[in-house]
């Protein structure tokens, strides 16, 4: 499972945690590749970097934390379509279109 942390300047860094299930390394690397073939695309979040660490402090309490297997990305603000269909279930036809469009 992976935490998306939102930082200043528009940027989030989503970390998928130090993993060793080799389906959950297996899915990270292949995001990786599909937002590389992807390139800039209007529609799509852009990926600007990756890192193998990274830290995080919080500027409300100051504290730090070391995330690991990040990728460094467009912040985007919303959630994830799969959680909006987990929440609200199927999409209407007009909505599916206006997402799709």
């Amino acid at each position: 499972m992976s935490t998306v942390y939102y930082c200043e300047g528009g940027i989030a860094l989503k970390s998928m945690g130090e993993e060793t299930n080799q389906d959950a390394v297996a899915i990270y690397k292949n995001d990786l590749n599909v937002l590389n073939a992807l390139g800039k695309h209007p529609y799509i979040v852009r990926l600007y970097d990756t890192t193998q660490t990274a830290t995080i402090t919080q500027v409300t309490t100051g504290l730090s934390e070391t995330v690991y297997n990040c990728q460094v990305l467009e912040a985007l603000h919303g959630g994830e379509l799969f959680y909006h269909l987990v929440r609200h279930g199927p999409f209407s036809k007009e909505t599916a279109r206006g997402y799709f469009h």
